[in-house]
């Protein structure tokens, strides 16, 4: 299938191609077969997904040391949601046949496997009891809290500095809230002098 994105400098990685892609470009689309398997070496991606109005969604962040597509490659089905890289990249892509053939022979690829999908179930869980049970400031006051403990140096400057590659409109829909409500948050903040808006 012929993909729509801008990778270059082709190289071997311990499990495939390892390709670098500029900011917002398209790894792969929501629907699309899903015959490879994606490992983050560096930089930031953002899935999406889009409903039967075609409109457009994140569902969620994807960060160094995470596999993009590996659920569905072992359950034999297309990619449930788009991926877009939101800095420049470092991926390594690995064929899906490949990709289940080492699952049982690579334990470390296996293990990292786990680990990945283990994160990303705690995660959704977490992200789902904060829709459901917080309001709007303590949501995303617990969503920023959980980034920069989980994330560390890629998300904070060596000032200490919240450095994020989200628009407000992305950010509003990480946390479940319009545009409107993030702003009057980040406003009252302000305010308050819990965060320098300088620069945003």
């Amino acid at each position: 299938m012929y993909r729509m994105n801008r990778a270059t400098a082709q190289r071997m990685g311990k499990w495939g191609i390892v390709r670098d892609y500029p900011d917002r470009t398209l790894v792969f689309s929501q629907g699309w077969e899903s015959d490879t398997v994606y490992y983050i070496h560096d930089g930031v991606i953002k899935l999406t997904s889009s409903g039967s109005s075609g409109m457009e969604r994140i569902v969620g962040l994807r960060w160094p040391g995470w596999f993009l597509g590996a659920a569905p490659a072992i359950c034999r089905r297309e990619y449930p949601v788009s991926a877009l890289t939101l800095r420049p990249s470092r991926v390594e892509s690995i064929d899906s046949t490949s990709f289940i053939s080492l699952l049982h022979s690579d334990e470390e690829l296996t293990w990292r496997v786990h680990q990945s999908h283990s994160v990303e179930i705690a995660d959704a869980l977490l992200v789902m009891g904060q829709v459901l049970s917080l309001p709007a400031p303590q949501r995303f006051a617990k969503y920023i809290r959980h980034l920069i403990s989980s994330q560390g140096s890629t998300v904070r400057s060596t000032d200490g500095r919240l450095i994020l590659p989200l628009t407000k409109s992305e950010l509003s829909q990480l946390i479940g809230v319009d545009r409107a409500t993030l702003s009057r948050i980040l406003g009252d903040l302000a305010r308050r002098g819990v965060i320098n808006l300088a620069g945003c």
